[in-house]
């Protein structure tokens, strides 16, 4: 049998101790996956609503392929160049070219909602002639036109794309691209 000096010193808490320190560090390492997850769900939520306006501001350049009159010969006078879609109506509020998909007005500005009705991606913009190196401009190379008998007019549309997630929590995220086209004439 065990002597009672022998049991007296093993019950002075030193297993006690070690277990309550193990405890601890374990409740620390939980508390800061915790943290860290939350946080890397933050960092992928953000990255998702990046991607969102980004797509947007893309939509955008397909949307002025698709209208003519935002890279006419009416743009190359206007310094300013054209915004779309304001641009898009007359001073009487009529339409005067064909739109891709609806027009929202959001606090007095208008901008293309890519996903009626619900309006998270919006997108806006402005086309406008590049007349830094003149007016006439040879087309570039392997674009199909020969040198002598073509001209290029280059234009630069600056396409901006939102995303407004609507929920609690989230903040709408902003893109914006810019790209160079041509158009060729005589």
């Amino acid at each position: 049998m065990k002597s009672l000096k022998k049991i007296m010193k093993d019950e002075k808490g030193n297993a006690l101790l070690i277990a309550m320190i193990a405890l601890v560090a374990l409740t620390f390492i939980g508390i800061m996956a915790v943290n860290n997850t939350g946080v890397e769900l933050q960092i992928a939520g953000n990255d998702r609503l990046s991607k969102l306006s980004f797509f947007t501001a893309e939509a955008a350049r397909g949307y002025v392929v698709g209208h003519p009159r935002l890279y006419s010969f009416a743009v190359m006078t206007d310094a300013d160049g054209v915004d779309f879609p304001d641009d898009l109506y007359d001073a009487a509020g009529i339409e005067t070219a064909k739109t891709a998909g609806e027009i929202a007005e959001v606090g007095g500005e208008y901008y293309l909602c890519l996903d009626t009705p619900s309006c998270k991606q919006k997108a806006r913009g402005n086309v406008m002639y590049d007349s830094s190196a003149g007016t006439k401009r040879s087309p570039p190379r392997g674009s199909g036109f020969t040198v002598g008998d073509y001209s290029a007019y280059v234009y630069i549309m600056t396409c901006e794309g939102q995303f407004d997630p609507l929920e609690k929590g989230n903040i709408a995220s902003r893109k914006e691209i810019e790209q160079g086209f041509f158009r060729i004439g005589l």
